[in-house]
């Protein structure tokens, strides 16, 4: 009670000493607190009303017209008017008219898709804390799109859930298909079993019933029964046997357009066909393989022949050599020997001896000389004379037969030439030799002509000595069934490369099942792989794992679908070291060729920056999300420049080609140590620094790593242009302060900004000549043009760009 009163006291001292001024001043204070409180009231009237709209759970369009008229009544003034913009969707309210009095609020949904809320006065009013809006106006706005893309968000993971159970319902049918494929059972009887399991993944599985037809069998699911309501797909293998596979539905459901089946259940069917025919090519390439095989042993043989006579060298020495090739190109190389025979001499095979098995086809030159190539097996393997040699191996020595004959032809028409000058009375007739010191003085001058011409030729051509020409493209069986069209592979691959008009484009091998990789991988060399990596994780991990195992020298690169399974790959990379790179897909094709230029410039920079003076772009991201964004602008845009500057060259194609190897090179980092170690080694060549704001320095995350590393560059080379980039709009200031500029990652402009600092702080587009107050004076498209239009600005012009180092980034 004593308390109290001290308290009393104390206050009653504290109002008698206010003056008149403090007393108007709390007076006007609340008449503001009131105002305020009635808005604030006004906007939870409006919230309360909205959320009861939302409960409503009526379907999207009629929810954004009711939560429309209730959002209009929210605002102080009778003549506010409101749209909601959402997917194809525009929502106004009557007598809807945009004014320069508006405000705005931007929301996205799970599904990526963006909405925007726009209220505006159609007539002028007097400003408040946000032009005529007050503050809780704005939090109106702000609490309305928190309401409501939470209410569409609660809906598309419904409708996700749901569409999600029906794809896991054929994802299991696909993998239940390969697995039988790959258990290495005749065709009868794969076919029966796909057949079981197809009904499993449609929609109404206890409903459902299919047949399988393959070269006039039918292979049939349990309770089959023919009907009306049918989905049927047909396919062909490579030796022209067709199939067919039909599903039906027993009993009558809903229907769209007349189709009671699910657009997915058409891509199933179709993905279910090439797994079967996949399958059935594939038998059918194991029983041609060792025909294959053959036909490579004859066509070596055919080309080795053709290499030893070209050499030119005395018939004995052709023909002793020929003979102990043959064998090599024979169904039986191990029980095989040869003999050829020609003008009484005879040349054989290491260990020639004669056996019953032969094959012999006889030649005649064109002087009436006679020869023969003769086969023997050395033991009988077969019955048959027709068993025992092919109709192939029959026409391999018919070929060979003609190739010798060329060959002694043309050494019979040569001896033939010698005669007839001889016997023309030519005395002491030799043949024709240059004489030598005249042959090695013309040799030297055009070597001397040649490299005069050439030596700037020559530079690029030792660029860029990697290439990236063979690519296994591994790709989960998740991924292989939202593959629709056929090639899909290849349009997303190499759509990249078309879209840059490259001419050098690398082969890509694709493969949907991890042995298929092997399989490959032990077949021929491949420069890179790229794992393309779905809802299943671990296996790209396995595979990775064993490849680097058997091919640690192979990169390997992740290509993830979902920006939720990076920490997941970056975390597993940092463990394991198996995985090389880590991009996310982003729907440009263009990121397949930026992997592929990724790894080239890792490889080739210290050679191209040392004979080729090639310029160097640093890319400082330690977030795979942006940096597979970044790299495909940054790769376009320099190619593009590249493109711009041969020009000049355009009617070369060789050159041009060549040209283009002398493009900058943009290097990754993603920490600071990584950064500081390519500037240093690469200072003298570098265009630019990308940098974000926050990486890894000294082993932790750092807030100021970009600064330290920016206030560091700058030290060494003062007028290099630099980006710092943030999804944080505060540290602008800071990058304004280091005279650099800045970019916001949320931006929507984000693409254009970059690319907008490429063109204008690299020089990549037109070169504008300025007079001494900036103003453009003339324009140069290509290198010719820059010369020429040098020759004829004021020379304070080139002061001008001079002093601006304008000239180091040309």
């Amino acid at each position: 009670m004593l308390l109290y009163s001290e308290v009393y006291k104390h206050l009653c001292f504290f109002l008698r000493n206010l003056c008149i001024h403090d007393l108007i001043t709390m007076s006007l204070h609340h008449q503001q607190i009131s105002e305020s409180n009635a808005a604030s009231q006004r906007v939870l009237d409006t919230l309360r009303q909205i959320s009861e709209i939302i409960q409503l759970e009526n379907d999207i369009d009629h929810t954004l017209e009711d939560i429309s008229e209730v959002l209009r009544r929210g605002f102080k003034f009778d003549d506010a008017v409101v749209r909601i913009r959402y997917r194809n969707q525009q929502i106004e309210t009557e007598g809807f008219v945009e004014t320069r009095h508006g405000l705005t609020e931007r929301f996205t949904t799970i599904d990526g898709e963006k909405g925007v809320i726009d209220v505006f006065y159609l007539t002028e009013h007097e400003n408040r804390d946000e032009g005529p809006f007050s503050r809780e106006e704005r939090a109106l706005l702000n609490q309305l799109v928190r309401l409501l893309s939470g209410y569409i968000n609660r809906i598309v993971a419904e409708l996700n859930h749901s569409e999600s159970l029906e794809r896991l319902k054929e994802l299991s049918t696909i993998n239940r298909t390969t697995q039988i494929i790959n258990e290495g059972k005749s065709v009868d009887d794969v076919l029966q079993q796909v057949v079981f399991i197809l009904p499993l993944g449609w929609q109404y599985p206890e409903f459902t019933v299919a047949r399988i037809t393959f070269q006039d069998k039918e292979y049939r699911s349990d309770h089959f029964m023919e009907t009306e309501w049918v989905q049927t797909q047909r396919f062909q293998t490579l030796d022209g046997l067709s199939g067919s596979i039909d599903v039906f539905y027993v009993k009558e459901f809903p229907s769209l357009q007349g189709d009671p089946f699910l657009s997915e259940e058409r891509d199933l069917l179709i993905n279910l066909s090439r797994l079967i025919s996949d399958f059935i090519n594939r038998q059918v390439a194991a029983e041609d393989k060792f025909d294959k095989q053959e036909r490579v042993k004859e066509l070596n043989t055919i080309n080795e022949t053709s290499r030893i006579i070209a050499l030119n060298m005395p018939v004995a020495y052709t023909l002793s050599h020929i003979v102990e090739k043959i064998p090599a190109g024979m169904q039986h190389p191990d029980y095989s020997v040869a003999r050829i025979t020609f003008d009484d001499q005879e040349y054989l095979s290491p260990g020639f001896i004669k056996t019953p098995w032969l094959l012999r086809h006889q030649y005649e030159t064109i002087n009436g000389k006679k020869g023969a190539i003769e086969i023997y097996y050395l033991k009988e393997l077969a019955k048959t004379q027709e068993e025992l040699f092919l109709n192939e191996e029959n026409d391999l020595i018919k070929n060979l037969c003609n190739l010798i004959v060329g060959f002694l032809n043309g050494m019979a028409a040569r001896n033939l030439m010698e005669k007839v000058k001889r016997s023309a009375g030519v005395a002491n007739y030799k043949p024709q030799i240059l004489d030598k010191p005249e042959s090695t003085n013309s040799k030297h001058l055009l070597q001397n002509f040649m490299h005069r011409n050439n030596a700037v030729r020559d530079i690029y051509h030792d660029l860029m000595p990697f290439k990236v020409k063979e690519i296994l493209l591994v790709a989960t069986l998740y991924d292989a069934y939202a593959i629709e069209n056929e090639g899909r592979f290849t349009e997303q691959v190499m759509g990249g490369f078309y879209q840059l008009h490259l001419s050098l484009v690398p082969r890509v091998t694709g493969v949907t099942t991890y042995e298929e990789a092997m399989a490959k991988l032990s077949e021929k060399h491949y420069d890179l792989i790229i794992v393309m990596v779905g809802v299943e994780k671990h296996s790209p991990i396995d595979l990775s794992q064993l490849v680097k195992k058997e091919y640690p020298y192979i990169p390997i690169f992740m290509l993830l679908n979902n920006d939720s399974d990076i920490p997941y790959f970056q975390r597993r990379q940092r463990e394991l070291g198996v995985l090389d790179e880590i991009f996310v897909w982003n729907g440009d094709p263009k990121v397949f060729s930026s992997m592929v230029f990724h790894l080239e410039d890792k490889v080739n920079v210290e050679n191209d920056t040392e004979i080729g003076l090639a310029r160097v772009i640093l890319l400082v991201e330690d977030s795979v999300r942006y940096y597979s964004k970044y790299l495909p602008l940054l790769y376009a845009s320099v190619l593009e420049q590249t493109k711009r500057l041969i020009e000049d060259v355009k009617e070369d194609e060789l050159y041009a080609v060549l040209r283009l190897k002398a493009r900058p090179k943009v290097l990754l980092a993603r920490t600071y140590e990584e950064a500081q170690d390519l500037f240093e080694k690469y200072r003298d060549f570098l265009l630019c620094l990308i940098s974000d704001v926050e990486f890894s320095k000294n082993g932790r995350l750092d807030a100021n790593a970009g600064f330290e590393l920016v206030n560091y560059v700058k030290t060494q080379i003062k007028d290099l242009p630099v980006i710092l980039q943030s999804s944080k709009i505060e540290y602008s200031q800071d990058a304004y302060e280091l005279k650099t500029v800045f970019i916001n990652k949320y931006s929507e402009s984000l693409m254009q900004d970059i690319k907008t600092f490429i063109r204008h702080y690299l020089g990549f587009g037109n070169f504008a000549y300025k007079d001494a107050h900036g103003r453009t004076i003339a324009v140069a498209r290509n290198l010719k043009e820059f010369e020429r239009t040098m020759r004829k600005v004021p020379v304070e012009s080139i002061v001008y760009h001079a002093r601006k180092n304008h000239f180091r980034y040309g």
